[in-house]
């Protein structure tokens, strides 16, 4: 990833985090009942994600489900006192059908990520680009983190990208960003 994109990914979090935090008050309450948040997707080039040191897994999946939404806390519920760092999110399950890069997983294999949107009580996130790609029923490739804690106790794998499967076209925000056969043969020469 050049320089100009880690800069660019670098930003756009921090935009999340400054969009976040204006939406509580001093108190630690919440001002409003909804939230605008960015994608968590770093880029949509496929050249760069699969050269992104971050993306230890590879996979194509079918996203079976999505658990209620709820709060990046331990116990899933909203915070008494709100930070920049707390968010609503959705549990999405996918089950892998086929493994392209990395060992952390295998075919036929559920796991379970993380779409930046949902609704809890009054308060509701939403995705600043429309609708996730991941939404049941979909045939994603998701560019995934290895498994590590998260600061709230779950074991979800973060999606730094995910492209729905059109055929053999790979589409982000409803543009073709590559195929199916470009991928294989660019993870070839980038093995995990």
């Amino acid at each position: 990833m050049t320089r100009t994109r880690t800069a660019a990914a670098v930003a756009a979090l921090v935009a999340l985090v400054v969009t976040v935090a204006a939406a509580w008050g001093r108190d630690g309450t919440v001002e409003g009942r909804g939230y605008l948040t960015s994608s968590f997707d770093l880029d949509t080039s496929l050249a760069e994600m699969v050269a992104f040191p971050s993306n230890a897994i590879v996979v194509r999946g079918r996203v079976v489900g999505a658990d209620p939404a709820r709060w990046n806390t331990p116990d899933g519920a909203e915070p008494s006192v709100q930070r920049p760092m707390h968010y609503v999110f959705t549990p999405v399950r996918v089950r892998v059908t086929e493994v392209l890069a990395g060992s952390h997983l295998r075919a036929g294999q559920t796991f379970t990520t993380r779409r930046y949107d949902g609704k809890v009580g009054s308060v509701r996130f939403a995705e600043e680009h429309g609708a996730s790609p991941l939404r049941p029923g979909r045939d994603v490739v998701l560019f995934l983190q290895a498994p590590q804690p998260l600061n709230d106790g779950r074991a979800d794998l973060i999606a730094n990208a995910v492209y729905v499967v059109d055929g053999d076209r790979l589409v982000s925000d409803g543009n073709v960003v590559g195929s199916m056969p470009t991928l294989v043969t660019m993870l070839a020469a980038h093995p995990r």
